[in-house]
């Protein structure tokens, strides 16, 4: 068995595909047979005498442990050189060439030129909001099923720092990890390509820090925490199988058997644990992570051994957990996640009081949660996207040290039970996606070192405590999709690290809060959708000049959006179903291309158009040009038809009183017509009723009530 060590991933494969099979010794007919190794190659820079000389420095580091003594063994197929320089003094004749092949007909390996880099198609918004503390390793989600692994490595291996990659093809789902030199070349990538959508994917990835960086285990997901003084010792990713039994060998041996032979080189390990790994005495820590392992996990497991560390995360295991894993009280880790696991979560977890770490997430688990007993071990717990039933135990307070725990996910009942206050280390706490009722408990108040509160989808209800101001260190506060009521409490702005507030689906009322305004630190999203909310949106909105994501759709809000005019930072909008008016900012047009159904529900909103028209007027099936608005105005301005209609009034009133007051002079004339010709009748009516012969007096005025024979008006 040999090594060999070439520059870069991509020439070791071309070489391994060239030589692959190749005859090297003739009477024998003996063949090549190669396989990349499981872990880098470290050689020597030239012959030395002293194998201590050798400088430690130069060796590739990629995880591990490595011999420091150089090789002594001579290669079965050909001797290596003699030194050059021999006693003081005295130079050594020119050794022949040196030939590495002993001799052999080797064709020269064709090394292909490296394929261009794809660069990322397009970006596009993605919801990220439940990101890990900074690591080294990234986790990359949102794959789709024809994701090409060849573009996806190309696009991350031309990024700086760049050390090696991992995918993971699984039924439900493909994700990726990539590890890189340190955590500022991991954050670098974690920003530039966030959202990016490369050629074989139609959907923006995902990139969050991993839990589980390269190299090593973190404590509870926070960087800087330990484990205590027992802490088990670090494990690296090659270190698949840890036997301190003296036939561990041999067992291990049993167990690769096992794997119908498929080795360890790409940890892609298959079958059933067999049961002999039970009878290991000395057994402390197996780790058989990411693998393809199926069937039951024996259960008499532990019983006959004192398990430190129990690591199966992302396999294919049935059945239920083991009832005596901690049967020897060392148990420290327990990471059962992304299984297929079944029945409940046994009593023998809950009455640990060792373990530090437990991890059980993406299973079929059923039932209800075990009694915990008093353990100021307990770190992490992830038992999510599961079908625990019952109420939150309120015994789970037992557990004092604890900083994250997720139980996000079941079918959990009941209330919130107040014990959670007596976990004042607490950073991370996620309950959403469960049947949860009742109001918030003010003992929380007391959780003051909480960074990330998710309650999301549960049935719970009241206002929100104002106890809870005490989390001065809250990143995150999703309430969505519950029954609480009330205004919007304006003291969140003493949430001073809030760069998440999730409100959206509930029975808030009133209007926003200007004091919303003072949250600078927004910056994912600013959900405050399908609430009662009214009024207008608060100038001081416009403070919040690192905001993202903005939701306050479903609302009954009213007023313009000249607000959100010149917050450049939004990238996603929705303002849909509420009774906006007037023109859409110039800042949120590109959110009207590329999403128009978000501006949907408000009549009165409409595009604002250059004079022009024709091309420079974006057109949609949801919103109309400004201009054409209202036709029968003319393009006239609201304050323009209302001094018209004002001024059509007072004209019609002065032109009504000009009537009544001709009316009432005319009146006025007639009757002093009347009086003239009673007291001094003129000759010419004289003639005039001699002519009619006094028709007046042989007419009856009768006949003509009012009117007198001549037709004049009676009094």
């Amino acid at each position: 068995m040999g090594f060999a060590l070439f520059s870069t991933a991509q020439f070791a494969i071309a070489a391994k595909d060239a030589l692959q099979e190749m005859v090297f010794d003739a009477e024998s007919q003996s063949v090549l047979h190669i396989e990349m190794a499981k872990k880098n190659l470290f050689v020597k820079r030239g012959i030395v005498a002293d194998s201590n000389a050798y400088d430690q420095s130069k060796r590739l580091r990629t995880g591990g442990d490595y011999s420091h003594s150089a090789y002594t063994t001579a290669s079965p197929f050909h001797p290596p050189p003699a030194p050059v320089w021999g006693p003081h003094g005295y130079m050594a004749p020119t050794p022949p060439p040196y030939d590495p092949y002993g001799g052999y007909h080797v064709p020269p390996v064709p090394m292909p030129a490296p394929a261009p880099v794809p660069a990322p198609s397009s970006y596009v918004p993605v919801q990220n909001t439940k990101d890990n503390p900074p690591c080294n390793t990234l986790f990359i989600g949102n794959l789709t099923e024809n994701i090409n692994e060849e573009e996806l490595r190309g696009l991350f291996s031309a990024q700086p720092g760049f050390k090696q990659m991992k995918i993971l093809r699984q039924e439900r789902h493909t994700v990726c990890f990539i590890e890189f030199e340190d955590v500022n070349t991991a954050t670098n990538v974690h920003h530039t390509l966030q959202g990016a959508v490369i050629p074989s994917s139609s959907v923006g990835m995902r990139i969050q820090y991993s839990k589980n960086p390269f190299g090593k285990r973190k404590d509870g997901g926070h960087p800087g925490a330990s484990p205590g003084a027992n802490a088990v010792p670090a494990m690296t990713y090659q270190d698949k199988l840890t036997l301190t039994e003296e036939k561990s060998a041999s067992a291990a041996t049993k167990l690769a058997r096992s794997n119908s032979g498929t080795g360890t080189g790409r940890n892609n390990l298959t079958g059933e644990l067999p049961l002999e790994i039970t009878e290991l005495k000395l057994l402390k820590n197996i780790s058989l992570f990411e693998n393809q392992f199926s069937g039951v996990i024996p259960q008499s497991l532990g019983i006959n051994a004192s398990l430190q560390e129990l690591d199966f995360t992302s396999n294919r295991f049935t059945g239920a957990i083991p009832p005596n894993l901690c049967f020897g009280k060392n148990l420290r880790v327990l990471n059962l996640g992304n299984n297929q696991l079944n029945g409940s979560v046994t009593a023998d977890i809950g009455g640990c009081q060792t373990l530090w770490r437990l991890n059980l997430l993406q299973n079929n688990l059923t039932g209800v949660l075990p009694v915990f007993a008093e353990n100021p071990n307990l770190a992490h717990m992830d038992i999510s996207e599961n079908k625990i039933t019952g109420p939150i135990p309120s015994s789970l307070g037992n557990c004092t040290n604890i900083t994250s725990i997720d139980l996000s996910m079941n079918r959990i009942v009941g209330f919130i039970p107040a014990e959670l206050g007596n976990l004042a280390y607490l950073q991370s706490l996620d309950l959403s996606h469960n049947v949860l009722e009742g109001s918030l408990p003010s003992e929380l108040s007391k959780c003051s070192k909480l960074e990330e509160f998710d309650v999301s989808f549960n049935s719970l209800n009241g206002s929100f405590p104002y106890a809870l101001t005490s989390w001065k260190h809250l990143s995150t506060l999703i309430l969505s999709e519950n029954q609480f009521t009330g205004g919007i409490p304006s003291f969140l702005s003493e949430f001073e690290m809030l760069s998440e507030l999730q409100l959206g689906g509930n029975s808030f009322g009133g209007k926003i809060p200007s004091s919303v305004g003072a949250m600078k630190n927004l910056i994912y999203a600013l959900n405050l959708s399908s609430n009662g909310l009214t009024g207008e949106i608060p100038p001081e909105l416009r403070n919040l000049f690192k905001l993202v994501r903005l939701d306050i759709s479903h609302n009954n809000l009213t007023g313009t959006l000249t607000v959100l005019d010149g917050m450049d930072s939004l990238v996603e909008v929705n303002v849909s179903y509420n009774h906006f008016t007037g023109p859409i900012p110039e800042t949120l047009m590109n959110s009207v291309n590329s999403s128009p159904s978000s501006f949907i529900g408000n009549p009165g909103l409409c595009i604002k158009c250059l004079p022009s028209g024709g091309s420079t007027c974006p057109r949609n099936n949801y919103l109309n040009p400004c201009e054409n608005q209202s036709r029968s105005q003319k393009g006239l301005s609201r304050m323009k038809v209302a001094m018209i209609a004002l001024g059509s009034s007072l004209a019609t009133v002065v032109l009504l009183g000009v009537v009544i007051l001709m009316f009432v002079f005319c009146r006025k004339r007639k009757k002093e017509l009347e009086v003239c010709v009673e007291e001094s009748p003129s000759p010419l009516l004289n003639e005039v009723m001699e002519a009619t012969e006094n028709l007046n007096d042989r007419i009856p005025h009768e006949s003509y009530p009012g009117v007198s024979a001549i037709g004049l008006p009676l009094e």
